[in-house]
């Protein structure tokens, strides 16, 4: 009985060491920049997913009077126009979501003690992680499909988003690639549109660079 007591005791202690190491693990994946992006980026789109995927709904009913009575509207332009709104949201998604991804990332940051993210770099960012996404996904071959932007490549377009702000950021914050500002009126923006030269290139490169080599090796 006693050594089964202690074994008991054992078991007990190991599994609240588990599940402190756990919650540890689970509080710091929650307070990272990134998981906060993600999370962040997921509900601001919540309005665009209810229109986009509340036409799809209201057009899919599997209830042939109704679809009749529907597709009966305004010589079908009903079912035209809430098909239109499905595929705006759908066919565009992965876009979507990795500019909302890496403005959430600039808030985040944002909202750390002593870290500085000007408005110009939340607006360069995300209009860097568009065109690394765009580049990535090969645009300018003759088979691009527009699918490549929608929802089939939402963990493609959060991966890119992710790497591209951690890259910016971390490009940003060293000395090398900082501007020293010339007066209190100097057009911050356009500072920060100069500091962004340099994570612009790398950032869009890297993904040219990586697209081409999964496309000639991997046939991707």
């Amino acid at each position: 009985n006693i050594y089964k007591e202690c074994k008991k005791g054992e078991g007990g202690t190991a599994m609240k060491q588990l599940k402190k190491s756990v919650l540890r693990i689970a509080d710091k994946v929650s307070d990272s920049c990134e998981f906060s992006a993600i999370r962040q980026s997921l509900i601001t789109l919540i309005p665009l997913l209810i229109v986009g995927y509340g036409s799809l709904m209201i057009t899919s009913l599997p209830i042939p009077p109704y679809q009749k009575f529907l597709n009966g509207l305004c010589d079908g332009k009903v079912v035209e126009t809430l098909t239109l709104m499905h595929k705006g949201v759908n066919d565009f998604f992965a876009v979507i979501l990795a500019v909302t991804t890496s403005v959430s990332y600039s808030v985040k940051r944002r909202s750390k003690a002593g870290a500085y993210v000007g408005i110009g770099d939340t607006i360069i960012l995300a209009i860097i992680t568009l065109a690394a996404f765009a580049t990535y996904s090969g645009i300018s071959h003759k088979d691009f499909s527009v699918q490549s932007l929608g929802n089939m490549n939402v963990f493609t377009a959060l991966l890119i988003a992710l790497i591209s702000a951690n890259i910016f950021f971390a490009m940003k914050n060293s000395r090398i690639f900082r501007l020293k500002r010339q007066g209190v009126n100097t057009d911050s923006i356009y500072i920060e549109s100069l500091e962004g030269i340099w994570p612009a290139v790398t950032i869009v490169l890297l993904f040219a660079v990586l697209h081409q080599l999964l496309h000639v090796v991997f046939h991707v």
